[in-house]
């Protein structure tokens, strides 16, 4: 009898002492828009999770939390394909999300009549299942389809519900009902059940646990329903059971005093998770759990976030551990050192246990070495050999911070100010003597012929040969910054793969013997570490290597980068501290304790994080990010083109760079969450946005589309408008011009015919008098007046060719502009009537007859002759040979005719040609008109 009891007690005292890996918890709750119990909860895609609290459905992503205003007290949501169900206080509906990402509401209560809708209660829970959707009420449930409501009646108030294998399981005081068809059933065996208040459904195997308030879990395999032994029925019975969620491999139970009990499906082992362990409160309303391992926890008043699937965990006991300092191992048992001492772990298959703090070595212990097949403890208070919990002083020396192994029994050890030579006796002691050389090496390491000398705080280092024998210790060489090691004071001194390394977070450099110098590298066997690590580890072919942020690890031919949360795992420069439990887990100590990380989950975490939160126009919010990452193109008009962008920050050492198109560079990396362009210029623009770590590794992307519509002046319609007033224009100067030359060209005919009409009256009256009269000067005058009105003729025929090459030019302006693709059909009608009427003022057969008419009065009908005499001539070639005739320049014939000067010197040979003449075309023409 004693023997079992004192097994008991054994085992009662493990269980305060054994240690766990604790789970970290982000705790969610802002009073301003928390309102109370947190319903229901329901994890949704793209890191997004949606809540019924109070009045609001409570949107959460990337630790951002939004409240959506709801009609009433919201009790229960449901995600579905596009949309999201919820339902309140004789209320239901759904959300949609619009393509800005704003949610908007939709009743469905309208279609339910009056009596029922206000007397429906609490809407509980929502369950979809082969497009149908059920509304559980306090007594009641709705069967939604294809727009349809049916009403169902179990007869009995609902404690709980499930849909399980597509079939609805509720429970009332009488047990379980499932629903067939229209009616609830109860299956046999249910007499079990009849006093128990049922909470929640799990699935398990072929059938299904109900887990009850007070009394136990019991199981339903379709036929029989039976109770369940586990260890958490004292836990549930003590805590009271209220709420449930499962995923493959798990389920939670929360409970209302007791937080949450998490149960393995397979072997029923339990996990406690609450205050104690971080839960913000003991009383859970509800529970969910996410895709990616992550239970959440409705609480009285906030919500909390247990990282269950986080690669990283906390290794938690109640005692004190503190400020970690380095980790040492001798097969299965771990050494930690600390700040508030040394703490010792056993690593038992896949559970740690019996952590114990070692007495007597409170206060700062330094460092951890392991030396002679012992574990030492470098402390404050001095040299302490470690063999499980027990302990042995190594002499009266304080201070001792750095220690190597030299040989099979001999090594050396450094205290703040001073090194000694160590001598290992038979009975485990040493005997320390002084060596003669200045420093505080509280980093030494032995490459198997030197011993390599490092103080924190100094940037030089030293290689020495250590005689034992002669108790001296030979300075060989001493290396600093100009010798390749990194800028960094407080580099670490390593050997790796029998290579001596200068590890810091601004490089890692490798001694290279032939140079006799450190030589920078970006990779260290497969490591790698081009951004600087403040520690390396190696097991084997696996190595690891940690910054601020970023744990480093090659594994299996692979590497892997962990960027973790500095808030769950706070690494300090002087004091991180990695080392391999075995191949898939790491074990750290770091400011906040001892954190372990799971290499094996690291390779399963997908990123689900977005880095663009909200998008604002003139301060008002125009997009924001949504589970169902719906985009849009925004088009904002000039006037109000000032955008704001606002990210996601998950973590204070992210940085974020960005740019405004692809032809622009990048900005610096910084640290600010919001972005804002002011008095952008018409056009589109794509928004591109990189988040970064401090070692400037990318660690997400993003970017946003959108245009700035131009103002009213620089729109096509505008461009039209111009358009239509410059042709507006150009056919009023046309006008004009025309005007002007004809009203030039009536003057000339009218003053032409009054002289021609005195002429002819002189000319008569001449005639009949006696001719010999007629005086040689008389004649010259009438020979000045021919010319006079000859050369009237020609200025007049000048103006008319002027006239006609400004038509043509328009013409043809108004022929480029037709072609132009963007103008429409109407303006090509409008364009091609002004070319008609353009080439109708080019028509100058009126003016050709006035003009043959008045140089025939001129000429004695020189006109007339030619064309009696050449009649096949075309009459381009008569008026060529009228301007020969009025002895105009070819220039001035070409500009009349609209001819080069060389077409014109060709006309005139081919009209000899016609005409048969070798000799002299213009005096031939002057003989013509001299004929009667």
């Amino acid at each position: 009898m004693i023997k079992y009891i004192l097994a008991i007690f054994i085992f009662l005292f493990t269980l305060t002492v054994n240690a766990q890996e604790k789970s970290f918890i982000r705790h969610h709750g802002d009073m301003e828009i928390i309102a109370g119990p947190t319903w229901d909860i329901q994890p949704a895609e793209n890191g997004f999770c949606f809540f019924a609290n109070g009045d609001n459905l409570l949107v959460l992503s990337n630790g951002i939390l939004k409240s959506q205003p709801f009609e009433t007290e919201l009790r229960s949501t449901y995600i579905s394909k596009d949309k999201i169900y919820v339902g309140g206080v004789n209320e239901i509906g759904y959300f949609e999300t619009s393509d800005n990402g704003n949610l908007v509401y939709t009743s469905l209560a309208s279609k339910l009549d009056s009596i029922t809708k206000n007397t429906l209660g609490n809407i509980w829970n929502i369950f979809e299942y082969d497009n149908t959707v059920y509304f559980v009420a306090d007594a009641l449930v709705l069967k939604y389809v294809s727009g349809e409501f049916t009403i169902l009646n179990p007869d009995a108030k609902i404690n709980c519900a499930a849909l399980k294998s597509g079939v609805l399981y509720i429970s009332g005081g009488d047990g379980i009902k499932y629903l067939m068809g229209s009616d609830f059933k109860e299956p046999s065996g249910n007499e079990i059940l009849k006093d128990k208040i049922i909470k929640g459904f799990v699935n398990y195997q072929n059938g299904l646990l109900a887990i009850t308030e007070k009394d136990g879990i019991f199981y339903y395999n379709g036929r029989t329903i039976t109770p369940i032994k586990t260890s958490a029925d004292d836990y549930l019975k003590k805590s009271v059971a209220f709420c449930t969620a499962e995923n493959q491999e798990n389920f939670a139970i929360g409970t209302v005093k007791g937080g949450i009990v998490e149960i393995d499906k397979k072997n029923f082992s339990t996990q406690i998770i609450n205050e104690n362990s971080g839960l913000k409160d003991n009383t859970i309303i509800s529970l969910a759990y996410s895709d990616n391992g992550t239970l959440w926890a409705g609480l009285n008043n906030g919500i909390d976030e247990i990282l269950l699937g986080l690669p990283l965990k906390e290794l938690w006991t109640e005692d004190v551990v503190g400020q970690g300092f380095n980790i040492e191992n001798i097969d299965s048992i771990f050494y930690i050192a600390t700040n508030r001492g040394v703490f010792t772990i056993d690593k038992n298959k896949d559970n740690y246990t019996n952590f114990n703090a070692i007495n007597g070595l409170e206060g700062a212990a330094w460092n951890l070495y392991k030396a002679f097949n012992k574990i030492y403890c470098l402390h404050d208070r001095g040299l302490f050999q470690l063999d499980g919990k027990n302990t042995k002083s190594l002499g009266g020396i304080k201070g001792f911070w750095g220690m190597v192994q030299t040989g099979d029994s001999v090594g050396l050890a450094a205290t703040y100010s001073d090194l000694y030579g160590l001598k290992l006796k038979s009975n485990s002691m040493f005997d320390f003597y002084k060596i003669e050389i200045h420093g505080s090496f509280n980093n030494m390491v032995f490459d198997g012929e030197n011993v390599w000398l490092h103080s924190k705080g100094v940037t030089q280092c030293l290689k020495a040969k250590y005689i034992a024998s002669e108790k001296t210790l030979n300075i060989i060489q001493e290396f600093d910054t100009a010798d390749g090691l990194p800028e960094d004071k407080n580099y670490t001194l390593q050997i790796i793969d029998k290579k001596i390394c200068a590890v810091s977070t601004k490089g890692v450099a490798i001694f290279n013997n032939s140079e006799n110098r450190f030589v920078s590298t970006d990779n260290i066997s497969g490591l790698d570490c081009k951004n600087g690590l403040l520690r390396i580890t190696q097991n084997g072919n696996s190595m690891a290597g940690i910054s601020k942020n970023c744990l480093k690890i090659k594994s299996e031919n692979e590497n892997i980068d962990y960027h973790f949360c500095t808030d769950f795992l706070k690494i300090h420069p002087n004091s991180a501290a990695i080392r391999f439990v075995n191949d898939s887990i790491l074990m750290i100590a770091s400011q906040n304790g001892i954190q372990t990380v799971n290499i094996k989950k690291i390779k399963q975490q997908t990123d689900t994080s977005k880095i663009l939160a909200s998008a604002y126009v003139s301060d008002s919010l125009v997009w924001q990010n949504n589970h169902l990452n719906k985009t849009t193109f925004l088009k904002i008009p000039f006037k109000q083109a000032n955008l704001k962008f606002c990210f996601y920050p998950i973590d204070n050492f992210e940085q974020y760079s960005y740019r405004l198109n692809s032809d622009l560079n990048w900005s610096i990396a910084n640290k600010n969450t919001v972005k804002e362009f002011t008095s952008l210029r018409e056009g589109k623009y794509n928004f591109e946005i990189i988040k970064t770590n401090l070692e400037g590794e990318i660690i997400g992307r993003g970017n946003f589309l959108f245009m700035v519509t131009p103002p009213w002046y620089r729109t096509i319609p505008a461009y039209v408008f111009y358009f239509l007033m410059t042709i507006s224009v150009a056919i009023l100067v046309i006008k004009t011009v025309r005007k002007h030359y004809h009203k030039k060209q009536q003057e000339i005919v009218e003053r032409n015919k009054e002289d021609m009409q005195r002429l002819e009256i002189q000319h008569e009256m001449e005639s009949a008098a006696d001719k010999q009269r007629i005086s040689e000067l008389e004649k010259q005058k009438l020979k000045d007046d021919l010319d006079h009105k000859t050369t009237e003729l020609a200025d007049m025929a000048l103006s008319l060719a002027g006239k006609n090459e400004i038509l043509n030019t328009l013409k043809n302006d108004i022929s480029d502009i037709y072609k132009t693709e963007t103008i429409n059909a109407s303006l090509k009608t409008k364009l091609s009537s002004l070319t008609t009427k353009i080439d109708s003022q080019l028509q100058n057969d009126n003016f050709i007859n006035r003009f043959e008419e008045q140089f025939d009065l001129l000429h004695n009908n020189f006109m007339r002759k030619i064309k009696d005499l050449y009649p096949t001539l075309s009459r381009n070639d008569y008026m060529l040979c009228a301007y020969i005739r009025m002895e105009l320049s070819t220039k001035e014939i070409a500009q009349m005719l609209n001819m080069s000067v060389r077409g014109v010197e060709s006309q005139k040979y081919r009209l000899k040609k016609k005409i048969s003449l070798e000799t002299d075309l213009n005096d031939y023409l002057k003989s013509i008109e001299s004929q009667n």
